[in-house]
């Protein structure tokens, strides 16, 4: 998840934690997550 610089982490990290509730609610395994900006330069 890629707030691309204008997104406050707190948020990230919220909507991370859904996406990853909703996918371990589907059976779903999670091998990695990162959430954060994007420093592309």
């Amino acid at each position: 998840m890629n707030g691309l610089g204008a997104t406050p982490q707190m948020e990230l990290d919220i909507v991370l934690r859904a996406a990853y509730d909703d996918l371990a609610r589907r059976k779903l395994i999670v091998e990695r997550a990162w959430a954060g900006r994007c420093s592309r330069r």
